[in-house]
């Protein structure tokens, strides 16, 4: 029989099933939470009324099971929701699916274009308590399609590309201070700050396919862009749309079968190009992202072994966060921190395996969101901004003194992102020991890098690499 190319990767990808037998079962749901038009949209002006709709917001959840353990996420084409929001339909998702409140993990994609779902400062009159409700129904109906679900056994893999498709939106002078600049759009060629460009990637392939031409049959994926390209001047600020995500899965669907959702990453100063350019732009964000997903995809592909999750273990823990309010705000946020000096949020950290989210309760900055990136034990860890409530901005306390949009938005001292930031860390540390105990028996604590080589190059990078640059020079 004649070997061709792809039954030697149907045969490597045979040989890895085979020598990785860890598999996870999953079940997912997809469900329209669109408002009604004529509903308020959130994120700009707190008067602007939708008066037509361009595409559907969607609630899409992902059950993944490994043995007795089970994990809930799920993801909200919303703008975000405030922390009692998120503790309330935790409590009753959990209910539903017979799981601990600290599996179900949300994550919202802060969509400009939908409608009122979070209190606005001190204007808590402007949330949507009826579209609440309904959002509450409707996931609860899908929670509960999970139970008669097919479940598929799969395996887990996870890659990452870098595409260039956000921008730091802080323009800060040599002498540091700092300028919003979607309030001055001619400066944005000057914008050169720190984004992350990472898309993470948690990959879901049936097992009973043949791995090395099939893809997976579920995606998730995490990149950091405000998701406010739809909203052009205009019709742009009163259409409902799911702005770049919804592009991203739609394209995934279209092109390689998969169903996927979209998690948003620490967007806090970060833009996509093409912001409040309208669908255009949000169609290429979108596209842009999912091909870079499809990228990543094909390498996962075709090197199983360096990218398979080897023991999806799953991991859920949600830690209080206490830290006090700025002076100025004490007494006028109602009723999410009791009047109290001190806000009360949430951290809530999950893991699939070596791969970990950190959720968080509002827009962290790109800055510390690559800080949990940099000291976390897990070997990808990728930040759920939006998470466990909507706080507003979190900065570096630098960012308190050079000002800006961002820094003026905080509400909590300028020292709390960083004890947000470390206690993430230690949260991350204390779930992977608990998950993977037998890393930390050793004389030096987890990670430590004294047995790796030197050149710790996997095989065929550098063959990739040359076939990249002969191409480029041709």
């Amino acid at each position: 029989m004649k070997t061709t190319f792809f039954s030697i990767l149907v045969m490597a990808a045979t040989v890895a099933v085979a020598a990785n037998p860890g598999t996870v079962k999953i079940a997912h749901f997809k469900e329209i939470i669109s408002p009604e038009v004529g509903a308020k949209i959130c994120g700009y002006d707190a008067d602007q009324v939708s008066v037509t709709k361009h595409d559907d917001l969607y609630a899409i959840g992902l059950s993944v099971e490994n043995g007795p353990d089970r994990l809930l996420i799920i993801a909200l084409d919303l703008l975000g929701l405030d922390g009692e929001t998120v503790r309330d339909l935790r409590t009753k998702c959990a209910k539903k699916a017979g799981l601990p409140e600290s599996a179900v993990f949300f994550s919202c994609t802060h969509n400009h274009s939908g409608p009122e779902s979070v209190r606005r400062f001190n204007m808590p009159q402007y949330i949507n308590r009826e579209y609440l409700d309904y959002l509450e129904r409707q996931l609860l109906k899908g929670i509960g399609s999970l139970a008669a679900a097919e479940k598929t056994m799969c395996l887990v893999r996870f890659n990452s590309s870098f595409p260039d498709e956000n921008f730091n939106r802080r323009y800060v002078t040599s002498d540091n201070c700092a300028t919003f600049v979607p309030l001055r759009r001619e400066y944005k060629p000057l914008c050169k700050g720190h984004t992350d460009q990472e898309l993470g990637l948690l990959l879901f392939y049936d097992v009973t396919r043949v791995a090395g031409r099939d893809g997976p049959v579920f995606v998730i994926g995490n990149y950091a862009a405000h998701a406010l390209s739809t909203h052009a001047p205009g019709l742009g600020g009163i259409r409902i749309s799911a702005d770049f995500p919804g592009f991203f899965r739609s394209y995934l669907k279209d092109e390689i079968g998969a169903d996927s959702m979209f998690i948003q990453g620490a967007c806090g100063d970060v833009c996509p190009y093409g912001d409040e350019e309208g669908m255009d732009a949000a169609r290429r964000t979108g596209v842009n992202l999912a091909r870079a997903a499809i990228d990543a995809i094909i390498d996962a592909g075709r090197n199983w072994e360096r990218f398979t999750v080897i023991e999806p273990k799953l991991g859920h823990s949600i830690r209080p966060f206490v830290y006090p309010l700025r002076s100025d705000l004490r007494g006028r946020i109602q009723p999410e921190y009791d009047n109290s000096d001190d806000m009360h949020l949430e951290l809530h950290c999950i893991s699939i395996g070596d791969c970990a989210f950190a959720g968080m309760p509002g827009e962290l900055l790109a800055e510390p969101g690559l800080e949990i990136k940099w000291n976390s034990p897990f070997r990808r860890t990728w930040v759920a901004s939006l998470s466990t409530g909507f706080c507003g901005y979190m900065s570096p306390a630098n960012f308190m003194v050079a000002g800006g949009y961002e820094p003026l938005k905080q509400s909590f001292r300028s020292r709390g992102t960083l004890k947000l930031v470390n206690e993430t860390v230690d949260q991350l540390f204390e779930l992977r020991q608990r998950m993977f105990p037998q890393d930390f028996a050793g004389a030096d604590p987890y990670p430590d890098n004294l047995t790796q080589p030197i050149m710790n190059i996997p095989e065929g990078v550098k063959y990739r690499k040359v076939k990249a640059v002969k191409r480029i020079q041709q």
